[in-house]
């Protein structure tokens, strides 16, 4: 009898160690196999961050037209690079997808700083640049046939000893072009009814949005005061004017309207779009990447501009990091109206663009392409004069990104969110 006991809780150890042993085995296999998993899932996602990057440069190429977009293949997956415009900078999305795996990567992104630094840029228009007062141009400077020479306006006499501090070289009769994607969609966002499809937000004290995902926008026919917070992927668009108030709290947001007036005080990184006038008051700070376009609607520019009513006024003390761009909507012929205007101790530390006439009392650090100067003052208007302007490329930070100009090599202006 305690022999058959014996026996019987022998068979019972037995089978309990067998159970635990099938367990123990089960486990490690199951570990085992969710280790592979996990490695080839990691896999997966190195990869496709790795190509991710890879499509990321194929977007800043020069060389690469990509369109608005590009699918490359590689081994097991793709990488989808997409091209899109914001504010004065172009926008490249870059998503390598490998099975199950995505990664996504999306910067702001602009020109490259020159080397050796370009300070000016004037188109060939068979007139000498007139540099009169405390001017002073540092960089290499193209300028027409008739190149520089000092000057004279109401008793002031060019004050300077070297006209540009760098070499002279030959312009063209047109400036440096723009990315034709860049205007198309820079023109379709001043159209009305263009952004009827984007989910509209009302405006609040609180409103942020992903780069990732679809736009939205705050829309009103009528005119709009900006007081409230706004970051990201929004666009804010009045067809009559906006008015940013000077405790508004705006981060890479566009705004689009007729007329754009910053109220002095303001500080931000917003992009403004305009079709009429952008007044930026005094003491406005905008933060780097910030922009100022109008693409200006006027169709008689014989008519004068008179004074204060400049598509673009950067009014004194204050400060733009980034894009300043001024073109017409249609062709210009030679006219004297001023397109922008930086008043004296104002400064921008980027790049300035006009089509058209540039009076610059100020300081840009960076680059400036136009296709006149003006001085408009004592009495008459100078064409191609600059009256105490200074022009400083050799400050620029050397990782600054500017305009969107064509066939050339872009950097990353900002990683967005």
């Amino acid at each position: 009898m305690l022999q058959k006991k014996l026996n019987a809780s022998a068979l019972q150890f037995a089978i309990l160690v067998s159970v635990i042993v099938a367990i123990l085995l089960g486990s490690f296999l199951t570990l085992s196999y969710t280790h592979q998993f996990f490695n080839t899932q990691s896999g997966f996602m190195k990869t496709a961050i790795k190509e991710t990057k890879i499509g990321f440069n194929i977007g800043l190429s020069a060389a690469e037209d990509i369109g608005d977009s590009l699918v490359v293949p590689f081994e097991n997956g793709t990488t989808t690079i997409k091209k899109k415009f914001w504010g004065a900078y172009a926008l490249i999305e870059s998503t390598g997808e490998v099975k199950s795996k995505s990664f996504s990567k999306i910067g702001l992104v602009g020109k490259r700083t020159e080397s050796p630094p370009i300070s000016l840029y004037v188109s060939n228009n068979d007139a000498p640049l007139t540099v009169v007062g405390d001017t002073k141009i540092q960089g290499d400077a193209y300028l027409s046939d008739k190149s520089i020479k000092p000057g004279r306006i109401n008793n002031i006499n060019y004050s300077g000893s070297q006209l540009v501090e760098g070499q002279i070289k030959r312009s063209s009769r047109s400036l440096p072009q723009i990315d034709d994607g860049w205007i198309i969609f820079t023109r379709s966002l001043l159209n009305p009814g263009y952004l009827s499809g984007l989910e509209g937000i009302s405006q609040g004290d609180l409103n942020a949005n992903s780069f990732l995902q679809p736009s939205r926008l705050v829309y009103n026919p009528g005119p709009i005061t900006l007081s409230g917070k706004y970051i990201g992927n929004i666009i804010i668009k009045s067809e009559t004017q906006i008015i940013v108030e000077r405790f508004a709290e705006l981060t890479d947001i566009q705004v689009v309207a007729p007329k754009i007036v910053v109220k002095s005080g303001f500080k931000g990184t917003v992009h403004f779009l305009a079709s009429e006038q952008i007044i930026i008051e005094e003491n406005v700070d905008l933060t780097y990447p910030s922009s100022v376009v109008v693409e200006d609607s006027n169709i008689d520019f014989k008519i004068p501009v008179p004074e204060g009513e400049e598509p673009i006024i950067l009014s004194k003390n204050s400060f733009i990091q980034g894009n300043i761009m001024y073109f017409p909507k249609r062709n210009l012929q030679d006219h004297t109206n001023t397109s922008i205007v930086i008043e004296e101790s104002s400064i921008v530390e980027g790049d300035v663009y006009c089509i058209g006439n540039l009076e610059l009392e100020g300081v840009v650090r960076g680059t400036v392409y136009t296709d006149r100067f003006v001085v408009d003052g004592y009495g008459s208007k100078y064409m191609n004069y600059i009256l105490n302007g200074k022009i400083m490329a050799n400050e620029v930070h050397p990782g600054f990104c500017g305009l969107p100009l064509k066939n050339k090599t872009k950097g990353v202006v900002k990683w967005l969110y």
